[in-house]
């Protein structure tokens, strides 16, 4: 009888630790609120890059899904989501299940998820979840939290701030339209905020026949490098 009860005691422990383990196998490394502070001038169109990392640090070989919640976000607010497999474009908040990041043992999951903010002075609260395709409850949580303010607009940005790009949307070229002449560089960026090209004003036409369409930012600079204005642009 003892021997029985000895044994039961020890399966049941058994079984409560490989599920303990099992459930604690996939491990978020912002396992501390994320609270990242920054401030955006008059009405630049802003991003920030957050990155979050989740490791596998069972024995199994894990399907990783990830899914962003708006806990509290303006309804202008926006973000572009690229896993270890590919970037999503703007507003996706689910990875697709036909797509899950494939994690071996001590395999790493970075994230990045860029928050466009467009202007809008307020404060965004998400919740950053990742979870096993096969076993949702083997999951792990993160919250960041966005805090953008907006700062009394410098000269240079009072200087530019009847400048636009036309036509937008473009097919081959862009032009900047408006009152310019404090403009010295034009830089153009793709919607993760890398840098594709780089140009002087006094081109007057900008390029972008060869880009694929989409939604790209017009970053204006004056002839000492500072930032004047940030500008959508759409290409067809």
């Amino acid at each position: 009888m003892m021997k029985r009860l000895l044994l039961t005691l020890i399966f049941t422990t058994a079984l409560w630790i490989g599920l303990r383990a099992q459930s604690s196998s996939l491990v978020l490394l912002n396992d501390d609120p994320d609270t990242i502070v920054y401030e955006i001038s008059g009405e630049v169109y802003d991003s920030k890059d957050i990155s979050v990392y989740a490791v596998n640090i069972g024995q199994e070989q894990l399907n990783v899904l990830w899914k962003v919640v708006d806990v509290s976000v303006p309804d202008e607010w926006g973000f572009v989501i690229c896993d270890n497999n590919l970037c999503y474009s703007e507003g996706v908040s689910i990875c697709p299940e036909d797509a899950p990041n494939v994690l071996n043992h001590n395999d790493t999951l970075k994230v990045k998820m860029t928050t466009l903010n467009k202007g809008v002075s307020a404060t965004g609260v998400y919740d950053f979840i990742v979870f096993d395709k096969s076993n949702p409850s083997i999951s792990d949580t993160v919250r960041l939290v966005i805090i953008a303010k907006k700062t009394v607009r410098t000269t240079g940005v009072l200087r530019t701030s009847s400048v636009g790009v036309f036509p937008n949307p473009a097919t081959d070229y862009f032009y900047l339209k408006g009152n310019a002449q404090s403009v010295h560089t034009v830089e153009l960026l793709n919607i993760v905020g890398e840098r594709l090209r780089l140009y002087r004003a006094d081109q007057n036409a900008f390029y972008i026949g060869d880009l694929d369409n989409g939604v790209y930012f017009v970053r204006l600079r004056d002839a000492s490098g500072k930032l004047l204005r940030v500008l959508r642009l759409r290409k067809k």
